[in-house]
């Protein structure tokens, strides 16, 4: 017998959901007082009820056996009746309320009533809904008839669709897993590396532990980790793999590995998950269902688009918007429910980790699930991870809005006038002490006392306006109810402060280290894999995703043959702030030389677009060398433009752009499309306030580990993430030439990577034209 497992809420929707996609904005304060209610409505009944009733119902339609679970509000036990009562708390008139206004809820009660029935066949049974109104703490009650045969025959056609559709769900299984089970390595041969990097992620997936990876580009790890996570779906032991990248070009990779499993006989559904504003129609993400076509009728359209889309199998962001597009529904929603039909899921780090995106629907619980998570330039999720865990609240916003409100609403101009004050002692306290951070114990009384208030004066606001009325209202709502969120995590591993940023006053959460938080999100997986080119040292990466324990770390050697590749230092440089002007003129000297020694496409990598700038103001160079500068601001869109500049050529081509970037990580551009990258300064991040207060966290909680933590390894991840564009494939051929002579000394060294010294010679030599010369002639080995 298959077991399906429902609760009543899952079994309604399966034929109660609304007609459009909801602009609903219910606050925390308000879910605090629909719970009041309920409490208020139980606490004043007779001591013949009992309140929050569990219940469980048994339906069996061979082969399956359908349990439905719910929770009754409360039960009058009479001798001879059991009369069940649901209770709703509303902000609407009683008087205007009337039978039938809100089928879903007596269909709520009708379920528990049949259920009931069935279990008590020697009572009477009675149902009543009753409301409770927030505003003045009265009820109303509709009693609700029980006609048994009536209410059989509504559960059965409901649990009905729900078999069916556990049916479907069931045929395709069994095709996934008898294709999963044929499934081989798409490729004939296999890479240095792959086979032990396909054992190493079955053998921890197996033992429900995490590992951190360090794969080197061209290692092939993309389609070794695939490989067994999938290969590994069919045995139950996780339903879903969350796939999740830094930054969009990484779904590419994975797009490709799955297209090529899907020709070797593959069948396992995919989808692509976008941000908002990059699959919205209107571009406005405005989704009132009164001004967009795409979320009017959306649950109605829906199924038939859902139909269609299924047989694709990989639904990537391109497919998904054709096909809504087709039924006028909203794409970014659509990807949503799509992933609800997924075998796997890939999508941004924020889906998994960020309070105020991630995936509600496989992440409320809080417990662990079955869910594989593949966490791709996991090198990437420390900063993330402290952005997701940070917020900030602006004066400039909370001025604009106090004025905006003051002939609109005088509640919230009151909160916002309260609000600015505070600022502006801040900032008094700033200029008094001529202090360019004022760091805060704690947060202030005015925040606590009007915090819950705000949401419940903004939600009236929008119930008597349209929700787009304010949309700077609407904004500082998320921006508010996002800050209130971080504000109950706050720990150890954050600091309070106000600082003076471009004219106005930045008030801060500040997250130091991620770890303990991110580490809330891992338990949520059977397994975690992190990977990617730099992982080292593991011990920091450890410290920052709070992986303490059970978790292994692996690194795989460099599959390009030593011959083909050319680390060099060239000493003699500084780029430190306070002499970096003295050698732009020797940098740029010797930019020309090396690109002139051998004919082909460069990437010169630069510490900031400042420093690049002045460099590239002191290039000289002839007509047969062309240039082209990354610009502040640069979209994807006109990253990739720059890039189709980067082909082969009678020309020599360099690229001049800033480490850690846009063209840091994610470009793809082998063979002769790319044969040097030319690396100036160690890449440290800027000095700040806010790093400052990093670096003191970890020298005090790590032992002395502030500089390396703070600014050493962010440096060198860049640095090594940037010679990376170079080595793509096996048989690409090309050199990696730094500049700055701090790269000499003994903490950077430790940093590198083994593979870039030999024994033949020192990293780091003055005569470097000669060896390169050596090089790109293939005498050198």
């Amino acid at each position: 017998m298959k077991q399906i497992i429902t609760g009543v809420h899952t079994l309604l929707d399966l034929i109660f959901r609304e007609k459009d996609l909801s602009l609903s904005m219910i606050s925390t304060a308000r879910l605090t007082e629909g719970i009041a209610g309920h409490i208020e409505v139980q606490s004043s009944r007779p001591e013949c009820y009992d309140p929050e009733v569990p219940v469980q119902f048994s339906y069996i339609n061979e082969p399956y056996e359908v349990i439905v679970r719910g929770r009754i509000d409360g039960i009058y036990r009479y001798e001879n009746i059991l009369k069940i009562e649901e209770i709703k708390t509303t902000s609407m008139d009683l008087e205007a309320l009337s039978p039938g206004i809100h089928p879903y809820y007596e269909a709520q009660l009708k379920l528990y009533m049949y259920f009931l029935g069935e279990q008590n066949k020697d009572k009477k049974i009675e149902g009543v809904l009753t409301y409770y109104s927030l505003k003045t703490g009265k009820t109303r009650e509709f009693d609700i008839d029980f006609n048994e045969k009536a209410l059989e025959n509504f559960f059965e056609n409901l649990v009905n669709i729900l078999i069916d559709i556990k049916k479907k769900e069931d045929e395709w299984k069994e095709l996934r897993d008898n294709s999963i089970e044929d499934l081989t390595f798409p490729f004939d041969t296999m890479r240095k590396g792959q086979n032990e990097l396909i054992e190493k992620v079955s053998h921890i997936i197996k033992e429900g532990k995490n590992l951190l990876l360090e794969a080197p580009t061209g290692t092939g790890k993309t389609v070794a980790i695939l490989f067994p996570a999938i290969k590994l779906l069919s045995s139950w032991v996780y339903e879903k793999i969350f796939f999740l990248t830094a930054k969009t070009p990484g779904q590419n990779i994975v797009r490709e590995t799955l297209q090529i499993f899907k020709e070797k006989g593959l069948h396992v559904r995919s989808v692509f998950l976008n941000a908002k504003e990059k699959m919205c129609f209107p571009g406005d993400c405005n989704c009132d269902p009164s001004v967009c076509e795409y979320a009017e009728g959306y649950y109605e359209k829906t199924p038939c688009a859902t139909e269609e889309i299924l047989a694709d199998e990989i639904f990537t962001r391109e497919k998904i918007l054709e096909i809504s597009s087709k039924y006028k529904i909203c794409p970014f929603e659509f990807s949503l429910d799509l992933s609800l039909y997924c075998d796997l899921i890939v999508c941004d780090y924020n889906y998994v980790f960020d309070l105020a995106v991630y995936l509600r629907r496989y992440f409320t619980g809080g417990v662990k699930e079955k869910y594989l998570f593949l966490i791709d330039e996991a090198h990437n999720l420390p900063g993330r991870g402290r952005d997701m865990y940070s917020a900030s609240i602006d004066k400039k916003t909370i001025l604009d809005l106090k004025r905006e409100m003051k002939n609109r609403d005088k509640n919230l101009y009151k909160f916002f006038d309260v609000m600015n004050k505070q600022f502006i002692s801040w900032n008094k306290e700033l200029k008094e002490n001529k202090k360019s951070i004022l760091l805060l114990n704690d947060i202030p009384e005015c925040f606590n006392i009007w915090k819950e208030d705000f949401f419940n004066m903004s939600e009236e606001f929008f119930g008597n306006n349209d929700v787009f009325s304010s949309i700077e209202l609407k904004n500082f709502y998320y921006e508010f109810q996002h800050f209130k969120k971080i504000m109950d995590l706050l720990s150890e591993d954050h600091r309070i402060f106000v600082k003076s940023v471009n004219q106005n006053l930045l008030w801060k959460i500040f997250c130091l280290n991620p770890g303990k938080e991110l580490a809330k999100r891992f338990k949520r997986s059977h397994t975690s894999i992190f990977f990617s080119g730099t992982m080292s040292p593991p011990e920091y990466f450890k410290d920052h995703l709070g992986l303490k324990e059970e978790t292994e770390f692996f690194t795989l050697p460099s599959p390009f043959p030593p011959e083909n590749s050319l680390y060099l230092h060239i000493p003699g440089i500084s780029t430190t702030y306070k002499r970096r002007e003295e050698f732009y003129d020797k940098i740029a000297e010797h930019i020309k030389r090396i690109i002139h020694i051998k004919k082909g496409n460069y990437m010169c990598f630069f510490p900031s677009y400042k420093y690049m700038e002045d460099v590239y103001s002191k290039m000289e160079l002839s007509e047969e060398v062309e240039i082209f500068i990354q610009s502040r601001g640069m979209t994807e869109k006109e990253r990739d433009e720059f890039l189709k500049h980067f082909v082969p050529s009678e020309k020599t081509k360099a690229g001049f752009v800033v480490m850690g970037g846009l063209f840091g990580e994610g470009i793809d551009l082998p063979g002769e499309k790319l044969i040097g990258a030319i690396i100036v300064g160690v890449s440290l991040p800027m000095v700040d306030e806010e790093q400052s207060l990093i670096c003191d966290y970890f020298e005090e909680g790590e032992k002395g580990k502030g500089f390396l933590y703070g600014y050493m390894i962010p440096g060198m991840i860049r640095v090594i993430q940037s010679a990376g564009r170079v080595y793509r494939t096996p048989s690409d051929k090309g050199i990696v030439v730094l500049m700055d002579d701090r790269f000499r000394h003994g903490g950077y060294l430790k940093l590198m990577p083994r593979r870039w010294f030999t024994e033949k010679r020192a990293l780091s030599s003055g005569e470097y034209e000669g060896i390169l010369r050596d090089f790109w002639d293939s005498d050198y080995r």
